[in-house]
């Protein structure tokens, strides 16, 4: 018994940037003798048509455009099996989609892999804006490296912009990323536990995602969440948040008594001074001292432990 695919006709549609197509075969016993769809899905020639050599229904659609071996347009997504007189002959329907848009032929393969299949990876952004309590504004000072996690207690510097030690709410700008991937089989302990372990700590080298280049201590990872979406296959979505000064946080320095000291503006500067606050009982108050606070002191290699399987 030899199994013949005789190439019947091509379809090939286009809409929206996005193409679809399939290719269609006849496919009978070359003695005539009654195929089941066992012996069809077993065979060798079946698997030749649904690969991407010289014989398979990817080539056929030629290399020059839609197969491009560099940047092709489509990308097998399935096939259908059709019994027709009895089983001595069969209708095989072989499905294509788009792999990339026509008019950006420059995608690379991590970006061609079919959702929901292992090795697809997907980067989504959002940049939003963040209300936090806010005591300074304009030039403040940022810490430095180790001073990050651990800040001094020393004024940060700025433009007040509270009323006697109580904040106002200012936006921030935070980035967050959302990246995907689908792995075989279950997550191991190993990943959970990285996971878990790694949840609110900030990263300890630097991160590029999506050509973004996260300096080391800006970027937070706040959690992931795991999901079956096929035979074997998970999917790990991995949160982060990016904030360019470093997660911090204003906070006013307190007395012995647990009250906030306080300051005024005098001659373009701000003074804590009592007897400077005394004769100028009648001028606005505002934090005296506001330091930095690190609410995410803990750091992690992301690329080590979480990202080694983001693409470049």
């Amino acid at each position: 018994m030899t199994i013949q695919y005789k190439l019947a006709s091509q379809n090939v549609s286009f809409d929206r940037d996005q193409f679809t197509a399939t290719a269609n075969y006849h496919v009978y016993d070359d003695a005539s003798a009654i195929l089941t769809v066992g012996e069809i899905v077993g065979d060798s020639g079946l698997t030749a048509i649904l690969g991407t050599g010289a014989t398979s229904a990817y080539q056929s659609f030629g290399t020059g455009y839609l197969a491009n071996s560099t940047y092709p347009k489509i990308r097998y997504a399935g096939y259908t099996l059709v019994n027709e007189e009895g089983g001595a002959k069969w209708a095989l329907t072989v499905n294509f989609d788009s792999a990339q848009s026509a008019y950006s032929p420059s995608a690379a393969a991590k970006d061609i892999i079919p959702e929901n299949q292992p090795g697809f990876t997907a980067v989504e952004m959002s940049i939003e804006a963040a209300i936090v309590p806010t005591y300074r504004v304009g030039a403040y000072t940022l810490p430095t490296g180790g001073s990050i996690d651990t800040p001094s207690e020393n004024d940060i510097g700025g433009t007040p912009v509270d009323q006697a030690a109580q904040p106002t709410d200012a936006f921030v700008s935070v980035m967050r990323f959302t990246l995907r991937n689908v792995m075989s089989g279950r997550p191991s302990s190993t990943l959970l536990t990285n996971l878990a372990g790694q949840t609110n700590t900030r990263n300890s080298d630097a991160v590029t995602i999506a050509g973004f280049t996260c300096a080391i201590g800006k970027l937070l990872f706040t959690g992931a969440q795991i999901s079956r979406v096929g035979p074997n296959a998970y999917e790990i979505t991995y949160s982060f948040a990016y904030d360019d000064d470093f997660h911090l946080r204003q906070i006013p320095a307190v007395d012995a008594s647990g009250s906030p000291k306080l300051g005024i503006i005098n001659s373009g500067a701000l003074t804590t001074n009592a007897a400077t606050l005394d004769a100028n009982q009648n001028s606005p108050r505002y934090a005296g001292v506001v330091m930095w606070r690190q609410p995410f002191p803990s750091t992690s290699n992301f690329g080590t432990n979480l990202l080694s399987w983001l693409p470049a």
